[in-house]
């Protein structure tokens, strides 16, 4: 980083990073929030081979439901290949019953095969709740992260019989593919004036933070706050009720990025590959400028 670039954690947990982005230009913290959502590679369920299905669901809403399960990637980044690589090396034959959309689901560079075989006994008398849990994977790093996760129910004497392959993929391709939530927002810039500022405006502002209202009712100054919370009733209570002694105004080179993952990447690695995908994505225009 360069002088005036500046980023710190402020929030950071296996589900949730929060971070504080500032002297970056917004284009760039935006694109990384794209890319968060739309180029950084997943593992779910590609194709799925139904060959007994007793329950009530329709094959076609048991296999949906199967392929937007989410499934631990974090070993599968470095130890698969990538969609693109995996189209490209591999040579499909339209008569060849384990190629597939021009992938072939038995390489296992590119593809992992899960199996979900359930049998409720006839003797039986409650319903059986099939669950991600009853998924058995040939690769013990990737499998369903949210095991209580209901697929189907069978009554007694039903039985699953299915075989389901699993891939890399990115978000622009499908939802299934999108690793979590990415959230950018303005870090509002404070700028108030205790002696002019009314009792009535404190207290609109304790109703959005009684630390920020605290602040402000102390003197004179202005407060990046770095909260990631929403604004709109701040912003309220300056319009509304504070008049000239409390100014909240956005800059862009002041930012917060939220990651959220929905289980399958850790939220630091989202954001790291989001990076590296976007250095990939400079390099190749630099390398065509560089040939022109």
């Amino acid at each position: 980083m360069v002088a005036g670039e500046k980023v710190e954690v402020l929030e950071s947990n296996p589900r949730r990073l929060v971070l504080f982005i500032e002297g970056f230009p917004l284009e760039y913290v935006s694109a990384l929030r794209r890319i968060s959502l739309s180029e950084v590679p997943t593992m779910a369920v590609e194709w799925v081979n139904i060959y007994r299905n007793d329950s009530a669901m329709f094959n076609e809403v048991l296999a949906h439901r199967l392929g937007l399960l989410v499934l631990r990637s974090e070993e599968a980044l470095e130890r698969y290949k990538q969609p693109e690589e995996c189209r490209a090396d591999l040579e499909c034959s339209e008569d060849d019953e384990t190629c597939i959309d021009g992938f072939i689901t038995r390489n296992s560079e590119c593809f992992v095969r899960m199996v979900l075989n359930v049998s409720h006994p006839e003797n039986m008398e409650e319903t059986r709740v099939v669950r991600a849990a009853d998924i058995e994977s040939e690769d013990p790093d990737v499998y369903p992260v949210h095991k209580m996760t209901e697929i189907t129910h069978l009554t007694p004497g039903q039985s699953l019989e299915i075989e389901m392959f699993a891939r890399l993929g990115r978000g622009k391709e499908h939802a299934k593919f999108i690793p979590g939530l990415a959230i950018l927002k303005y870090v509002p810039v404070i700028t108030y004036d205790s002696s002019v500022i009314t009792e009535e405006c404190i207290d609109c502002i304790s109703n959005y933070s009684k630390e920020l209202a605290e602040r402000i009712s102390q003197g004179t100054g202005t407060i990046v706050w770095k909260d990631p919370s929403n604004t709109s009733l701040l912003r309220d209570c300056a319009v509304r009720t504070c008049g000239d002694g409390l100014k909240v105004e956005y800059s862009s080179d002041k930012l917060i990025l939220i990651i959220e993952t929905h289980g399958g990447l850790a939220p630091t690695t989202i954001i790291n590959q989001a990076i590296k995908e976007l250095d990939r994505k400079i390099d190749r225009v630099l390398d065509e400028l560089g040939g022109a």
